[in-house]
């Protein structure tokens, strides 16, 4: 039980650890700053539930994951052109200058943000085309079948 606890309490830590050299990056994060508190509020309470539904939606293979995966990648590519677009209006007061931090850890781990929900929009949008014109030609196909019966 003990070494469950201090695995438990070492994994803490490093998420503490990496959120502390994240805050490096972006002192919002250090700060209580309300557009910082506002998003991650949303993002705690209304995405991670519903992060959570899509995930056991992928694992039990129910049709509506893909729905519910565009607006959770919406979600987040929304709240990331709002994160960068307040640094540019604040004229990036926030963000450190030195390389590491400004292009390692604010621009390119937060343009993660973007690339990887993209990527799931673009599949999921696909799955949800791909769904609808097998409907569509299904309706077509018995439409057909439908008038060769009455006139038979």
């Amino acid at each position: 039980m003990y070494t469950v606890m201090m695995d438990i309490y070492t994994s803490i830590c490093s998420v503490i650890g990496a959120g502390k050299e994240y805050t490096k990056a972006d002192s919002r994060y250090a700060t209580r700053d309300s557009f910082i508190i506002s998003m991650e509020a949303v993002t705690a309470f209304m995405v991670g539930p519903m992060c959570f539904a899509a995930a056991f939606g992928i694992l039990q293979h129910k049709s509506w994951k893909y729905p519910l995966m565009v607006i959770l990648s919406v979600c987040q590519i929304y709240g990331d052109i709002l994160y960068y677009g307040t640094c540019y209006l604040e004229d990036f007061i926030h963000a450190r200058p030195e390389p590491l931090y400004f292009w390692g850890y604010f621009v390119t781990l937060n343009a993660l943000w973007i690339l990887i929900p993209g990527l799931v929009l673009a599949y999921s949008t696909r799955q949800i085309v791909n769904s609808l014109d097998i409907t569509a030609t299904k309706k077509v196909c018995d439409d057909e079948i439908m008038s060769n019966t009455i006139r038979a």
